[in-house]
């Protein structure tokens, strides 16, 4: 059994870092805007006010997921 840290980017964020444990040549990300205006699949004619801080973890961890590319 794997684990992986939780970098707070939401589920996307943490469905990347698994996908980077088995060292693939590259991970494709789709419907994952992290948009405060776009809402969010629960409530889409809501504002979604978390978006924000999950961008957060991506943002914070933009080298560490560039250096594992290929």
């Amino acid at each position: 059994m794997r684990s992986v840290d939780n970098w707070g980017g939401s589920s996307g964020l943490l469905a990347v870092t698994a996908a980077l444990t088995f060292k693939p040549s590259h991970v494709v990300c789709v419907g994952i805007p992290l948009d405060f205006d776009q809402g969010h699949y629960d409530e889409p004619h809501k504002k979604w006010r978390d978006g924000s801080n999950y961008r957060k973890g991506w943002v914070n961890h933009k080298k560490e997921l560039a250096t594992s590319a290929p």
